[in-house]
């Protein structure tokens, strides 16, 4: 099993920050331009119509550059918390991973916001640990890269 966090400090307010990390055209604007997500229409913006958490929702197809399938996930939220707690906790199946846990917390400050990714990952197969390691740290070091770039 692996461990990671990433923080950024923002400019912006938690509650734009928020509307940006809870659509799914934001979470494919810090993808890009190496992976996108799959997703259905109807869940577009996760903060609404969002069911009882804790059970798939949909599968969504990873697409390295936009177009070639190398994962599928079922998106499972487990929480998801909206005002004041900015809060989701995510635990997809993947074919490659036996475990995923993606929380992000956007957090209120005096001038701006915080965001913070913190995850577990454990994959399927033996020996390939590092491999996915490296390339989730590479996605997530980009997201926050992105994320300081529209945010300040």
């Amino acid at each position: 099993m692996r461990q990671l966090s990433f923080s950024s400090n923002l400019k912006a307010s938690a509650d734009e920050v928020w509307r940006h990390a809870t659509s799914m055209a934001g979470v494919n604007q810090e993808l890009a331009p190496m992976t996108r997500m799959t997703f259905p229409a109807r869940f577009a913006e996760l903060g609404k119509d969002l069911p009882p958490t804790g059970e798939p929702l949909w599968k969504s197809w990873i697409l390295a550059w936009g177009i070639i399938p190398i994962d599928v996930w079922d998106i499972t939220f487990e929480s998801f918390q909206g005002a004041p707690e900015r809060r989701f906790v995510e635990t997809s199946r993947t074919l490659s991973l036996s475990r995923w846990r993606h929380e992000r917390r956007v957090e209120r400050r005096e001038s701006g916001c915080r965001v913070v990714d913190d995850l577990t990952l454990a994959p399927r197969v033996p020996g390939t640990g590092a491999i996915l390691e490296r390339f989730v740290r590479a996605t997530f070091v980009r997201r926050h890269a992105f994320l300081q770039s529209r945010f300040g």
